[in-house]
């Protein structure tokens, strides 16, 4: 539905309670909770490029990541939440030689698949903890330099949703989940924050939690590969 129309079910539903305004604040704090950190509906498809430089150990994923529906590296993928996993495909890139060499002595993780060999990088990882920061940040594996690249490493890149900063902004929550999931996450807010409690139906809205999971699970896992448990290179 219409994010003015949501905002006004929410009023109804609190007994004309709440502003246009304070609705929009919960509704937008209410999809960060239900979309977050690393929900697949999120996840940014393809795998964007992760483009390094030589003798740089910290990035901003936000500026880091880089689309990759074509061969060469596009624009910015958008508001990085969250990276799961930084990895590179042998047969996309010469980066083995590199990252084996004696020098650098188990810098990476192998990964075999359906006829595919991969390298996961090692890195920490900083969450963001706001939207628009740009304070997702990866700290690379200082044993081993990443070396200037553009289109060796892939990451598993989460977005944030779509900031509701006016009511023209569309809900990211898809329709058929807006009342079971985000219009009952937004009262339980309302109610918590008014009476230190939730009083929701907590059995169902964890069903509908659960299913909406699972069915973007499902689709953000097509492109995932087969592989066999991680081992570190001897």
């Amino acid at each position: 539905m219409e994010t003015l129309e949501f905002l006004n079910r929410v009023i109804e539903n609190t007994a004309a309670s709440l502003s246009v305004e304070d609705a929009r604040k919960y509704t937008n704090d209410a999809q960060n909770v239900i979309l977050g950190p690393e929900h697949p509906m999120m996840r940014v498809q393809p795998d964007p490029y992760f483009t390094t430089t030589k003798d740089i150990f910290s990035y901003v994923a936000s500026l880091a990541c880089k689309n990759a529906d074509t061969l060469e590296p596009g624009a910015v993928v958008g508001d990085i939440r969250s990276i799961a996993r930084i990895y590179s495909l042998s047969p996309r890139c010469g980066v083995f030689p590199l990252v084996m060499a004696g020098w650098s002595p188990r810098p990476q993780r192998i990964g075999v698949g359906r006829g595919e060999v991969w390298l996961d990088a090692r890195f920490a990882l900083v969450k963001s903890k706001k939207p628009v920061a740009q304070d997702c940040l990866i700290k690379w594996d200082k044993s081993n330099n990443p070396g200037d690249t553009t289109k060796t490493w892939f990451a598993e890149a989460y977005l944030w949703p779509r900031q509701i900063i006016s009511t023209n902004i569309p809900l990211t929550v898809p329709d058929n989940y807006q009342t079971g999931i985000l219009l009952e996450t937004v009262l339980a807010m309302v109610e918590k924050r008014s009476y230190g409690r939730a009083g929701y139906s907590r059995e169902e809205y964890l069903y509908d939690i659960s299913q909406f999971q699972s069915e973007y699970a499902n689709d953000a896992t097509q492109e995932d590969r087969n592989f066999t448990p991680f081992r570190d290179v001897p």
